[in-house]
């Protein structure tokens, strides 16, 4: 026997600024992409404004009963007006900007879009998913040329190097790996991390890569040329030779230039052995490791990224705390290396003359001495991380930090620009500055900064009413358009008064307060029960209503009016407020100065009468009451309470 039924489908949502996706600048910087929910919208910055929305086509009932899937991850190309976005069904779609419409959409994963990232071409595009692979799309031929399988757990972050002949991927099985495009197979793997790979960027030269962790240290990485037949030595040459020129024409001192020379050649012999160790356990590796830097935070890493010029590069911690590292130039690392060079050979040069002065024979103390110098000078003349980037200032934020973005664009006056994506549905740009940091503009028009907790629907469907701990909304449900915001308690519940003119809004608190809906206030506040109301249910014959509460009673209401005396600026007084009463022993012109300025108050106060309630009854219950529903025909009360049990009560009696 077939059955027909109602289903409800979703039609759309609203009020959403920010859903789990990152969020991106556009090219020119003075827009901004976030993911909300299954569309992604398109900001004016300076305005705060929503310009455009790129929704996918929402299937038929009759086709799918699937909700849209939601957007994860969105990635913008670098040479044309082209976004691609991940969705959680493991599709890829690319969006046309300029007309809003989706080019293709690309199936390929069976599990969320983790990773998106373009090549520096624009030709190429790689997504990881938490299926464990990753994809290497053809933007052009809208086809994927090749898949790579090898971790063992999501992929939490992706790049593509060297024109897209490289991919480089992190995933939560504690590894970094290095798949070669070309030849689809994997080249090296990276290991040596204490937990979960959580992200990883290469700067705009794709010369350093970073990559973070679960712990608090930061791994830099040196990324070899293709072009290049041995990276090594170039290194080498470049740092012992070159920058040791640049040490020696520095110095005015000869025995200072002769001591480096020394220590030169001593650190070349000690080069080269090492980069014959490295030629036979690695030589075809693509990153190198030069060190860690630490973090001032102690949570784990979530995201990390380089600005477009690569002077600036952000780490998103697992708070609210974002850290600004600076990315010194070469001619600034060489320094700091020379500072660190020659505060350690003034201490080897001290303790070499402290050994000389011993009672021991000098010459085989000093062989050993100038040993243990070279070999821990070799250790000195190649640059460190920490030589090339060092933490600005950490960056605070009010709420959780989801995502962030630097803005691609020329500033002036800055060192650049921030935008930070917060766990409570908002967006703070923020500028960067040498002293520290502004919080600019904001969006944060409309929506929820915490859980929904109630809504409610007018009887003529032009209004919606939701609530939260921080207080309550009005939309249009058709536009999506907030019309208000109501300062209430912590709202449990709320429901339409008859008419649609008034709601009632049940908190934490245990007050029940009255709204007019139409002026967006608070007119009444009851302090009805102990504790928290959980639910309202209007009486079918609009005489009143019923509020069920955690203090274990329900109590019955009535709709009275109430006249209350009101100024013309919009304050209310209760009955005449007439506090200027004559003083004792006070002059007669005095009292009838007062006399007319209360007469003049009386006449500026108009009385207006508003609607109120008043509580008739109550029943105590055996446990909390968690809510409370009357039958169609007013016969019948229903109360659900804690024990799991349901009440039913004859309303007449």
């Amino acid at each position: 026997m077939v059955k027909a039924y109602l289903r409800y489908e979703h039609s759309g949502a609203f009020g959403v600024i920010s859903s789990s996706a990152n969020i991106l600048y556009d090219a020119s910087g003075k827009q901004l992409f976030t993911g909300a929910l299954e569309n992604i919208l398109l900001w004016n910055i300076r305005q705060g404004s929503q310009v455009a929305s790129l929704s996918p086509e929402t299937p038929s009932s009759s086709t799918s009963t699937k909700a849209a899937a939601e957007v994860t991850k969105i990635a913008l190309s670098p040479i044309n007006q082209q976004l691609a976005a991940g969705y959680s069904d493991g599709t890829v779609r690319l969006w046309d900007i300029p007309s809003h419409t989706c080019l293709v959409t690309l199936s390929g994963h069976s599990g969320a879009v983790t990773a998106l990232r373009y090549s520096s071409s624009g030709a190429l595009l790689a997504s990881g998913s938490a299926d464990t692979s990753l994809i290497v799309w053809d933007v052009v031929g809208e086809a994927g040329l090749c898949r790579f399988k090898g971790h063992k757990d999501a992929v939490t972050d992706l790049a593509l190097i060297h024109q897209g002949n490289k991919l480089i991927s992190s995933s939560k099985d504690g590894c970094i790996k290095v798949w070669d495009v070309l030849l689809q197979h994997c080249c090296q793997t990276v290991l040596g991390f204490k937990g979960e790979v959580w992200s990883l960027d290469v700067g705009p030269s794709e010369q350093r890569l970073v990559a973070g962790c679960v712990d608090s240290d930061l791994r830099v990485y040196a990324i070899r040329s293709p072009k290049s037949s041995s990276t090594d030595s170039q290194l080498a040459n470049n740092s012992v030779g070159g920058r040791l020129t640049a040490a020696s024409d520095s110095d005015d001192n000869q025995d200072a230039q002769m001591v480096v020379a020394m220590e030169a050649a001593a650190a070349a012999a000690e080069g080269a052995n090492g980069l014959q160790q490295q030629q036979q356990s690695g030589k075809h590796d693509v990153l190198v490791c030069m060190g860690t830097v630490r973090r001032a935070g102690q949570e784990r890493v979530v995201l990390i990224r380089f600005d477009a010029s690569g002077q600036l590069l952000g780490v998103m911690g697992a708070g609210k705390g974002l850290e600004v590292f600076r990315v010194h130039s070469t001619d600034e690392a060489v320094k700091k290396m020379k500072r660190r060079r020659k505060r350690k050979k003034e201490k080897q040069q001290h303790k070499a003359a402290k050994m000389a002065e011993d009672d021991t024979p000098g010459g085989q103390q000093h062989d050993e001495g100038h040993g243990a110098a070279s070999g821990t000078a070799a250790e000195l003349e190649t640059l460190r991380a920490s030589d090339e980037m060092g933490s600005l200032y950490v960056i605070m934020a009010k709420h959780k930090l989801k995502s962030f973005s630097f803005n691609p664009g020329r500033l002036t006056g800055c060192l650049g620009q921030v935008a930070l994506g917060l766990a409570s549905n908002s967006v703070e740009v923020v500028d960067l500055k040498e002293s520290g940091y502004e919080v600019g503009s904001r969006l944060d028009l409309g929506g929820h900064r915490s859980d929904v907790r109630c809504l409610a629907l007018a009887a003529d469907d032009t209004q919606l009413l939701s609530g939260s701990n921080s207080g309550c909304k009005l939309w249009d449900p058709l536009s999506g358009a907030c019309l208000g915001s109501i300062d209430t308690g912590y709202a449990l519940c709320c429901v339409y008064a008859p008419g649609n003119r008034h709601a009632l809004v049940g908190t934490k608190e245990g007050a029940i307060q009255l709204i007019d809906v139409g002026a967006c206030t608070v007119i009444h506040t009851e302090q009805a029960h102990n504790g928290p109301v959980w639910s309202l249910a209007l009486l079918p014959d609009k005489s009143g209503f019923i509020s069920g509460s955690a203090d274990k009673s329900i109590k019955f209401w009535t709709w009275t009016v109430t006249t209350v005396k009101q100024q013309l600026n919009g304050e209310q007084q209760e009955g005449s407020n007439n506090n200027n009463s004559s003083k004792k022993g006070g002059k007669k012109a005095g009292r009838s100065k007062d006399t007319g300025a209360n007469a003049q108050q009386e006449d500026a106060a108009t009385v207006v009468r508003q609607l109120g309630f008043t509580q008739t009854r109550t029943i105590e219950m055996a446990d909390d009451v968690l809510c409370v529903r009357v039958s169609p025909d007013g016969r019948l009360l229903t109360a659900s309470l804690l024990d799991a049990t349901i009440k039913v009560y004859y309303l007449d009696r």
